[in-house]
């Protein structure tokens, strides 16, 4: 896709997403926030960009259906 023709909003969260990643690249590793599905609370007040830097983790936690 010409980059000219993404929007200049999208252009940045990408931008920042890859900052993110190169900075989290350089530091050691450090464990990640889990946040359940069903924590709907803390899973709306987390930072979009944090589980895009994979800085949280989201997991479900419901139990499975039976068959």
């Amino acid at each position: 896709m010409d980059r000219r023709l993404i929007p200049h909003i999208q252009q940045r969260i990408e931008a920042e997403i890859a900052r993110a990643s190169r900075e989290n690249a350089l530091e050691p590793k450090r464990p990640k926030e889990r946040v359940a599905i069903s924590d709907q609370k803390a899973l709306l007040n987390v930072d979009i960009r944090r589980i895009l830097t994979n800085e949280v983790q989201v997991f479900d936690d419901r139990q499975p259906r039976p068959r």
